[in-house]
């Protein structure tokens, strides 16, 4: 519940969305492993309930029982979340909170909003994922995603690795574990029509 009210916070400060419902559909579990990002289509294409219509914007989130069939424990990588349609995105629940639970300081729930928040950036169309970027600031080493150190659209966020070193140093900095927006991505948002 507290990463959905951060989700939302968030939402309303970057877009001009300001009456945002949250609606939750619990689904029975598909017994998986792992799940690829076609069988999280599947799921959602059986279960959807709400779509865009006129003003509305709807967005579906998945949250899986089951790491991202992506993953490679032994190279040490992990997917947290990924977007797989212009409103559609997955949550690895179960790999969001393997992540947190390896920390004393960062939470399920600063895992889980960062990851959220990462993921709507990217169906917001950053990093160069639909919004051109005003200025270059994609990471060469890991597309889509930006080069500015401490900013929410980083490749750690959506992959884990280096996740937690990266909440971890900005709570010493006194600042919140979930980072948000750089400059360079705010620039490129408001290029595109967001606050």
């Amino acid at each position: 519940a507290e990463a959905m009210n951060n989700f939302q916070a968030f939402l309303q400060q970057l877009t001009f969305k300001q009456d945002i419902v949250l609606q939750y559909l619990e689904l029975p579990s598909p017994n998986k492993n792992e799940l690829s990002l076609q069988e999280v289509a599947d799921l959602e294409f059986d279960n959807r309930t709400a779509y865009n219509e006129d003003n509305t914007l709807a967005i579906y989130i998945y949250f899986a029982d089951a790491p991202s069939d992506t993953d490679d424990p032994q190279e040490g990588t992990v997917t947290l979340g990924a977007v797989y349609r212009n409103t559609s995105m997955v949550i690895y629940e179960t790999t969001v909170r393997e992540i947190a639970l390896k920390s004393s300081q960062v939470t399920i729930e600063d895992v889980e909003t960062a990851t959220l928040n990462h993921e709507f950036g990217h169906l917001l169309g950053l990093v160069d994922l639909g919004t051109p970027p005003v200025n270059a600031h994609e990471d060469p080493n890991a597309e889509h995603h930006c080069d500015v150190d401490g900013c929410l659209m980083r490749a750690e966020i959506e992959f884990g690795s280096g996740l937690l070193g990266a909440m971890n140093k900005r709570m010493l900095a006194g600042k919140g574990a979930v980072p948000g927006l750089d400059s360079e991505c705010i620039t490129d948002l408001q290029a595109n029509g967001g606050r």
